[in-house]
């Protein structure tokens, strides 16, 4: 018999949390009234994050530990742990309890409360972080919203509460290099969102360089525009040195002599060059995209799936 709810989070250097975690939610799951299983996702942690929740399965038959071959990233490991589950409702979440499993009860009144409702999901009042952290993130949020061509939700949280045939339609796709929440959001189905407040363990396991990367990814996937709006600079430069070239040869005409200046030569010669440069740099992103797409690698891979006790 299928479980009511599945739970699944992914584990990247998350031993610390998930004894704690376990408890909480489960205390949640319980007071709910709900047959449930838990889904740890292993991401290739390097600590001990696999082993620890082995235990867990081992005292609990609800509990399965997925383990990748390796280190796939939180999108590839939390739809890996999708393509298992066996509930009617799907709860992710982070391990780290930045997102706290208590929400579980406000987010299964909300979904219930209409049978149209399909996702509730959770939208951070405030970004924590440090204030370069926070400014950088709402200043992206702003140009992906001019660069965007879908009106994606704002600050959207992992922590959202799903059924299982919204579930079935977002693992149709199939994208290497995307945006999670543009993704949740292209599913469809009648989604709601709910204010969270989200607490900050004082690190981040993303890097610098893996923010950018998702904030690339983020407009390449969802926005053509950059491409359109190459085509129209292109377009104003050549119209404004053919301009320029006009009333040149106008002065030239009615006697005017100018002598052409060194520093402004080059200075053109760099501007144009580098712009040129960058426009083919933004070409060049979304051709490696395609070429990353066209390979068909697989979005993540299963080294084993462990099991404490067998399932009734």
């Amino acid at each position: 018999m299928n479980p009511e709810i599945s739970i699944v989070t992914s584990l990247y250097y998350s031993s610390e949390f998930i004894d704690e975690f376990y408890e909480r939610i489960l205390s949640q799951v319980k007071k709910l009234g709900l047959t449930y299983e838990i889904l740890f996702v292993n991401d290739g942690s390097p600590d001990d994050s696999g082993s620890k929740a082995e235990r867990i399965a081992q005292k609990d038959e609800f509990v399965r530990v997925i383990h990748l071959s390796r280190n796939f990233g939180q999108y590839p490991a939390l739809f890996a742990g999708f393509g298992n589950v066996n509930g009617n409702y799907i709860f992710v979440l982070d391990c780290d309890l930045e997102e706290e499993p208590e929400l579980l009860e406000l987010f299964y009144s909300k979904i219930n409360l209409q049978n149209e409702i399909d996702v509730v999901y959770g939208s951070v009042i405030k970004r924590h972080g440090g204030i370069v952290k926070s400014k950088l993130g709402n200043a992206f949020t702003n140009f992906f919203d001019f660069l965007s061509e879908k009106n994606v939700p704002k600050n959207q949280a992992w922590i959202r509460l799903m059924k299982l045939n919204y579930v079935k339609s977002l693992l149709k796709f199939s994208e290497v290099d995307t945006f999670p929440a543009g993704l949740f959001y292209l599913t469809g189905f009648n989604q709601i969102g709910i204010e969270i407040s989200k607490k900050y363990k004082g690190y981040s396991t993303y890097s610098a360089e893996k923010r950018f990367l998702a904030a690339f990814n983020a407009i390449i996937s969802f926005s053509s525009k950059p491409l359109i709006y190459i085509c129209f600079l292109g377009l104003l430069i050549f119209l404004i040195a053919f301009l320029g070239l006009c009333l040149l040869f106008i002065m030239y005409f009615i006697g005017h002599r100018f002598q052409v200046g060194w520093f402004s030569v080059i200075a053109s010669i760099w501007v144009v060059g580098g712009l040129i440069i960058f426009c083919i740099g933004v070409i060049g992103l979304y051709i490696s995209r395609i070429f990353n797409q066209v390979k068909n690698r697989p979005l993540y891979l299963i080294k084993s799936i462990y099991e404490g006790k067998k399932h009734n």
